[in-house]
């Protein structure tokens, strides 16, 4: 049995820096932390990751359209900048990044 354990261990680990979890687990997090309260409720986690995964299908950016229902306009541009904008990468947008 432990050399299962170890098996697996060693074949799920990659080659991906521990400090890069992805855009939509970053996301997910931003909005937690400075999304509406309910944004945390378990009986809200549906709603709040399918519009995350809407705004991501379309161009890999959170916008205060797609979000703003998740997050107060304020808060999200003090992040966003004036394009009311977070990309994963920050390139286009103010250097912001998810």
């Amino acid at each position: 049995m432990v050399q299962l354990f170890v098996f697996l261990l060693v074949g799920f680990q990659s080659n991906v820096p521990q400090s890069d979890f992805g855009i939509f687990p970053k996301a997910l997090w931003f909005l937690h932390a400075y999304g509406h309260a309910d944004c945390t409720s378990a009986k809200n986690d549906r709603q709040v990751k399918s519009t995350l995964a809407k705004s991501f299908a379309k161009d890999r950016e959170l916008s205060l359209e797609e979000v703003g229902t998740l997050i107060s306009p304020e808060v999200f541009r003090s992040f966003a900048g004036e394009d009311d904008r977070l990309s994963e990468s920050g390139e286009k947008h103010g250097d912001t990044t998810l």
